[in-house]
């Protein structure tokens, strides 16, 4: 799949993406992608649910200091605020660091890092295969607790 721990440049190159019109074929309504990973990963979170102690809330706003979003986690959960001004790639960004954590054995660091490396031939690839990344899909619900830090 997409989200193996296969090196993305690699993966991308032989994995079909499927276009706008392939996966309205095969959904009614389409969710946004992340969705049905809400077990593992709360993008959009407040604040006080992501950082429930001071010194978290310190470590992860010194971690993502110059980010759109900033993530923690805890007991295999990952927790994902976004500033405001976030930006639908943004969402997207998070996302791919979301998968990433989850099958990389729940590393934070190294998820962040993948994400960072990664997001902008995630886009491109998308964006070939027919997605409109800046859409406001990417938005729906998990822009509402934007924080300043």
């Amino acid at each position: 799949g997409l989200f193996s721990n296969e090196p993305l440049p690699s993966l991308l190159y032989r994995c079909k993406i499927p276009t706008p019109y392939d996966v309205s074929h095969m959904e009614r309504v389409v969710f946004p992608p992340w969705k049905k990973f809400n077990h593992h990963v709360v993008l959009g979170s407040s604040i006080s649910q992501a950082t429930p102690t001071t010194k978290i809330l310190n470590e992860a706003t010194d971690a993502f200091a110059k980010s759109p979003y900033l993530a923690t986690s805890r007991k295999g959960r990952m927790f994902v605020v976004f500033r405001e001004g976030a930006t639908a790639e943004d969402v997207l960004s998070a996302y791919l660091m979301s998968q990433r954590y989850a099958r990389n054995g729940n590393d934070l660091n190294e998820a962040s890092n993948y994400a960072k490396k990664n997001t902008r031939r995630f886009i491109t690839t998308i964006r070939k295969a027919g997605w409109k990344t800046e859409s406001s899909v990417f938005l729906l619900n998990v822009l509402k607790n934007r924080s300043v830090w």
